[in-house]
């Protein structure tokens, strides 16, 4: 599995952990990734370097530097993640990497550590960032391995005689870079030096990620009549979308307009409800701001505790380093953990990551009650009372609430799908009122966007309430019979495609393989079922469905749409030859 995730992932492969750091890809890779990531600019970008090239091909041994800031909390000597925080150099000045040595297109590399302090990169000979080379090229002096940017260097020999390269059709004077950040706008910096490192020309770059997919909203209103209670059913639904993984936290008004003779109550429905003379709205919260998040974190993680357990770790280091001597240079550990809670919001270092530095449970609760709420708007305050229940109703343990604020980090990596019911007193609603849903979300980059759904109300008599509720608000999950296995087919994939969030397998059935990546890569730890459910335009969804050992709720990913097929059975359409199989 984890073969198949590097290979799917260009970005992983020429990040800080594959062996290729640097380098440039191959021609075979270029062209596989600009079919896939060049049509975006969220995910491509294309810088015109004419001028630096005309420097550069002056004088001998100038250099051409490209410094890109890292996104997201990176440190080389942990492999937490594969993924680089930074955009990657993928192609200059119309050259790639040989086929048969790609090693001759790696950059020389340096590094700008939290506390500034400026190093080479320097890699074994197997590519990979070796601490222990830079640590004895560098004579004593301290260095810290969470970085805060990377600069790339080129000679004049790489870029202007593709010495170590190959060109591509034309030699066309442009920096192409691949951003694993899809959407973050950050600057680099280009700028060219002379044999003695004196500065000839200097120019920033700032990228602004633009607007992508908004996902769709589907909204179900169903009214169940069945004497004098009868139950107004809400039902809201998003597909997947990079606006929606990407964004820290949305909401949803649901707005009913309120009918003459039609009474309206409701028990806990998990919603802010406000009424006036027209309208009754019900608003649901996900996730939570950057600033919600840090302040959290600090209630997990205070500042003094993270400092007096890293001070004690190292003192019971017995390996004499320079690297990361935080008890020598203590002003330093504060940058740290800001660097570490802004990784934590981010999602660049998973929250778990940092356990042994978390409290015990009567102090993050002590913390939680000592803050302000009025420093917080009134999404993150409806977001952190619900954290104070859940506290006050759960067993009292650090897993507990951290699982629950892990939750919330973990907002953008599912659809929205949420579910509540207004008991009416009436013997009739009219079917002609529109209920509506604005879904609202907040991305990565202080942007918000909305997304405006309506529907009528359905009403059902007494026998249609069953069938129609289950087909309108999908509550049957249909299990595949024990021993069962849905087969999904990869083989076009693993002729060369990369992470497509579509991939078609017929003219309208679509794939989600970065949800089907996330399950399988959590399987190890927990237990996989697989459903199927039909929606109400008759079309299959395929889910995946994970109990983790640690956490009480499970996890459902989105793996599958099959347009129009409503039929249950175990194997899905498409090329059996290469398949991934789930067992029940």
């Amino acid at each position: 599995m984890a073969q198949l995730h590097h290979h799917l992932n260009l970005c992983a492969k020429f990040g800080l952990h594959e062996g290729h750091f640097a380098e440039l890809p191959s021609l075979m890779e270029y062209q596989q990734g600009k079919a896939v990531y060049g049509n975006s600019h969220n995910t491509w970008l294309s810088i015109d370097i004419t001028s630096e090239l005309a420097l550069l091909g002056k004088n001998e041994g100038q250099e051409l530097c490209v410094s890109v800031p890292m996104l997201g909390f990176t440190d080389p000597a942990l492999d937490y993640s594969l993924l680089p925080m930074f955009a990657i150099p993928f192609s200059i000045h119309g050259l790639v990497a040989l086929d048969e040595n790609p090693g001759l297109s790696r950059a020389k590399v340096m590094a700008r550590d939290i506390a500034d302090n400026l190093y080479p990169l320097l890699t074994c000979p197997k590519g990979k960032i070796d601490y222990g080379l830079i640590d004895a090229s560098l004579s004593g002096k301290p260095i810290f391995s969470h970085l805060k940017e990377i600069t790339y260097i080129y000679n004049k020999s790489q870029l202007m005689e593709a010495q170590g390269l190959q060109s591509l059709t034309s030699k066309t004077p442009v920096l192409e870079m691949l951003l694993s950040k899809s959407g973050m706008p950050f600057s680099l910096t280009l700028s060219v030096k002379d044999i003695n490192q004196k500065l000839l020309s200097i120019r920033k770059v700032d990228y602004k990620g633009h607007s992508i997919s908004l996902p769709r909203g589907q909204l179900l209103a169903l009214w169940q009549k069945d004497g004098l209670k009868n139950n107004l059913h809400i039902h809201y639904q998003t597909s997947q979308s990079k606006t929606l993984q990407e964004g820290y936290r949305a909401r949803i008004d649901f707005d009913i307009p309120m009918q003459e003779g039609v009474e309206y109550s409701w028990k806990q429905t998990g919603s802010s409800i406000s009424k006036s003379s027209k309208i009754l709205r019900f608003t649901h919260y996900f996730g939570l701001s950057v600033k919600a998040f840090k302040r959290l974190a600090k209630c997990i993680i205070p500042f003094e505790n993270f400092k007096n357990i890293l001070l004690s770790q190292k003192q019971k280091t017995k390996i004499k380093s320079n690297l990361n001597c935080y008890e020598k240079h203590q002003s330093v550990i504060s940058i740290l953990h800001e660097h570490l809670l802004q990784g934590i919001a981010n999602q660049s270092i998973p929250l778990f990551a940092l356990s042994p530095y978390f409290v015990q449970a009567d102090k993050i609760q002590k913390e939680l009650r000592s803050l302000d709420l009025n420093l917080f708007d009134k999404h993150d305050q409806f977001v952190i009372k619900q954290l104070y229940q859940f506290i006050d109703s759960n067993e009292n343990t650090v897993l507990n609430f951290i699982d629950e604020v892990d939750r919330l980090l973990s907002m953008a990596n599912q659809t929205i799908d949420t579910s509540f019911i207004v008991q009416t007193k009436s013997n009739n609603i009219s079917s002609d009122t529109l209920i509506s849903a604005n879904l609202q979300i907040d991305n990565l980059v202080g942007e918000t966007y909305s997304i405006l759904s309506q529907t009528p109300i359905h009403i059902l008599n007494n026998n249609q309430i069953e069938k129609g509720a289950n087909d309108a608000f999908f509550t049957p999950k249909l299990h595949s019979t024990k021993g069962a296995v849905y087969k999904v087919s990869l083989a076009k994939i693993l002729q060369g495609a990369d992470v497509i969030e579509d991939f078609n397998w017929r003219a309208n059935d679509k794939i989600n393989l970065s949800e089907l990546l996330n399950a399988l890569g959590e399987n190890a730890n927990g237990s996989t079922v697989v459903h199927a459910r039909i929606t109400p335009n008759g079309d299959t969804e395929i889910w995946v469905e994970h109990f983790s050992k640690t956490s009480k709720q499970p996890t459902n990913y989105h793996i599958a749409t099959l347009k129009g097929v409503s039929t249950q059975h175990g194997n899905l359409p498409g090329d059996l030859n290469t398949f991934i199989e789930f067992r029940n």
